[in-house]
């Protein structure tokens, strides 16, 4: 496979999954904090996830607040992800690698979550309401 090929794919495929996932655990951190179900935002990525996450909530309970389905589901598309990269960039490495990263990754996503939470509370403060 050509480099450019090669690094256009692996970008393609991290950028996509990287934005569904996203969605899934902006879905999991609004269900842990119980939003309002009615809100906008909550809609919105329960519309965006209800297709592939609905399915396993009938077979995966909760666990308290968290939405077990929801977060086992952010982990296998980590790994298919990592999977896809390093097939496509190098060798496969081993499952527990990929685990690691996989896990890692989730971790990154939830402090990217609350970072982006603290920015926007910050620019909204400088906004008053009348």
């Amino acid at each position: 496979m050509p480099d450019t090929l090669r690094t256009a794919s692996v970008f393609l495929i991290d950028t996509l999954s990287s934005l569904y996932l996203f969605i899934l655990m902006l879905r999991v951190m609004l269900a842990f904090v119980r939003a309002n179900y009615f809100n906008p935002l909550t809609q919105f990525t329960v519309k965006l996830t209800h297709r592939i996450v609905g399915p396993m909530h009938q077979k995966i309970p909760n666990v308290g607040n968290v939405e077990t389905a929801s977060v086992l589901l952010i982990f296998i598309i980590e790994l298919v992800k990592f999977f896809l990269v390093t097939n496509i960039s190098m060798h496969a490495p081993s499952v527990a690698a990929l685990s690691v990263l996989a896990i890692s990754d989730m971790l990154a996503l939830i402090l990217q979550i609350l970072t982006y939470a603290i920015v926007l509370q910050v620019i909204l403060s400088f906004v008053q309401p009348f």
